[in-house]
């Protein structure tokens, strides 16, 4: 296994993100509020849904997890996954993104799931294959950075199109005229951003002494891992906290401050932030381990709710919340380094103590967590605004509505994510206690 992993084949290692993020980040945070907009399914109906296709996706996670780690075929282990993965969204993407008018809640649930299982397909193996890539505490951050940094890449991607399209479309909001665009170039990218790293990058070095036996048996290995779990308690708030955040951002950007014109320009804002901020928080890792920076950063965006209260909608919101999407590209930057990768230090704990390799299975679980607690924060955050009384076709909103909408977009999560910073702080791994996991496994390899 590699300590030191080139730029080129990182390049081509994460290329499935791009893809995968131009599926799924509409899915999470423009869908929802787009179908409310423009098809005959309820708010109520959306919020519903949300949650039965995440926590079905969710389910299936561990299966396709267990799945990958007992694959023996020539092209690898991850591989074959993620090829069922790329043609299942291809299959998706034109229903998911171009509704009828008519569309109910049947038509929103069966496409989001398929979508959803097609997510998963290739994002466990992807998760699996990265972790396989190095050995090293630090170089570990670094490979899940570059491959989460892809991912931005891919959202600032999907805000291009309406700018480039808007001389053909006339607009630049992300409504029907250029949404019926984004299917296409999912059906022609998808092949190829898929097929290039499985011709050219190798899955890595999998270490294992022993079969990997049952389903049953690695549930029951991971229930044993007390580190795991001690970092999914964590794992669970900052999913449930993201998850409210991304189902209303676009109703937030859109309908409430009527900043929907410069949806893209802001959002563009907010992923390059997170980009340019990676090599801060790998710097941060690389000083500090990676516990206490992830907490920091998570413990920060208690203070987007304030921000938020102070800001009146109409042309006047376009600055101040331009500063807020800045500060929340900075602190959000920190979950595409850390987690992951803390994870893949945690299947080397499992590794050394039992000789299986349940890389896939442990990603799986996290994705099972994180989905469903995300799952559970969409769902809930469109629940609460029912609560308050938000309609999202009324033209005008009362005090009471447009509080309860900032107390449901960054109130809740800001809470939720202090809570979860303050669980992480004295996480009981770092470079020093990992390195010597990792000398012990390769000791007992050769």
């Amino acid at each position: 296994m590699m300590n030191k992993v080139s730029f080129p084949l990182l390049s081509v290692y994460s290329l499935p993100v791009l893809s995968t993020i131009m599926f799924v980040l509409p899915l999470g945070s423009i869908m929802p509020a787009y179908y409310s907009e423009h098809t005959s399914i309820t708010m109520a109906a959306i919020g519903m849904i949300l949650v039965v296709s995440r926590i079905i996706d969710a389910i299936t996670d561990p299966i396709i997890g267990y799945l990958s780690d007992k694959t023996k075929t020539p092209i690898g282990r991850r591989k074959p996954w993620m090829i069922a993965g790329g043609i299942l969204a291809m299959i998706c993407a034109y229903p998911l993104f171009i509704p009828p008018p008519d569309a109910g809640i049947f038509y929103f649930a069966f496409w989001s799931i398929l979508a959803y299982q097609a997510w998963t397909l290739i994002s466990i193996p992807h998760n699996a294959w990265a972790s396989e890539l190095s050995s090293d505490y630090v170089t570990k951050s670094k490979v899940f950075a570059f491959r989460n940094m892809t991912g931005s890449v891919g959202s600032f991607l999907l805000l291009l199109f309406p700018l480039v399209l808007a001389p053909i479309t006339g607009t630049t909001e992300m409504g029907p005229e250029n949404m019926k665009y984004l299917p296409w170039f999912i059906i022609i990218c998808t092949p190829i951003f898929i097929l290039l790293p499985l011709l050219f990058v190798s899955e890595g070095k999998y270490v294992s002494t022993q079969p990997a036996g049952s389903l049953f048996d690695s549930f029951k290995a991971v229930k044993g891992n007390r580190l795991f779990w001690k970092f999914m308690i964590v794992a669970v708030a900052s999913g449930l906290a993201v998850g409210i955040d991304l189902s209303l951002y676009f109703l937030v950007m859109d309908n409430y401050l009527q900043l929907g014109k410069q949806f893209s320009m802001l959002t563009a804002v907010y992923t390059l932030t997170s980009i340019i901020s990676m090599p801060f928080w790998i710097k941060m890792v690389k000083k500090f381990d990676k516990p206490r920076p992830w907490a920091i950063s998570m413990m920060a965006r208690i203070l987007i709710f304030p921000m938020m209260l102070f800001i009146e909608p109409g042309p006047s919101a376009l600055i101040p919340f331009f500063l807020v999407s800045l500060f929340n590209g900075f602190v959000m930057s920190c979950n595409m380094v850390v987690p992951h990768s803390m994870v893949s230090d945690i299947v080397d704990v499992d590794l050394l103590k039992t000789g299986v390799n349940r890389t896939a299975n442990y990603f799986a679980i996290l994705g099972f967590v994180s989905k469903a607690n995300m799952a559970i924060g969409g769902g809930l955050g469109f629940l609460l605004l029912s609560m308050f009384g938000y309609d999202p076709k009324a033209v005008v909103h009362d005090s009471f509505a447009s509080i309860g909408l900032m107390i449901s977009y960054a109130g809740i999560p800001g809470i939720v994510a202090v809570i979860a910073g303050l669980s992480i702080w004295n996480y009981p791994m770092d470079a020093k206690k990992h390195a010597s996991i990792r000398r012990k496994i390769e000791e007992r390899d050769e």
